[in-house]
């Protein structure tokens, strides 16, 4: 048996980004909902598990540094790699000092990771 596609969607537990890990699980991928409040995510996993489709919460704010970096790390406890990412995630410019477009972008340390030597991270200019 061949492993699943697998996914994540940010800002899924509503609207757009909901409707895109539906159709992903029903499709056959194993999908991480991402989403900032806890609740409302189990809630929408709890969903997708009475219609029988592999849909797993992964709690994730896009515009906090250390939320994104500790998603990574329990993501990458659960999976080697990830075949689709959605960033259906959305942000307030007004909350940031310097805008995401214009911060440098940094590699995340993954090095404490088991399978480390087979994964990679490639940042292009």
């Amino acid at each position: 048996m061949t492993e699943p596609k697998t996914a994540l969607v940010t800002g899924a537990n509503k609207g757009i980004g909901y409707e895109v890990v539906r159709r992903l699980a029903k499709d056959g991928y194993r999908v991480w909902l991402g989403s900032r409040d806890r609740q409302r995510g189990e809630e929408a996993v709890a969903q997708f598990a009475q219609a029988g489709l592999d849909v797993r919460l992964l709690q994730i704010d896009v515009a906090d540094d250390a939320s994104v970096t500790n998603a990574a790390h329990a993501l990458a406890q659960e999976t080697d790699r990830l075949d689709v990412l959605i960033n259906n995630a959305g942000i307030v410019a007004s909350a940031f000092h310097i805008l995401p477009s214009e911060e440098a972008v940094a590699a995340i340390d993954l090095a404490s990771h088991p399978q480390a030597d087979s994964m990679k991270i490639v940042i292009k200019p």
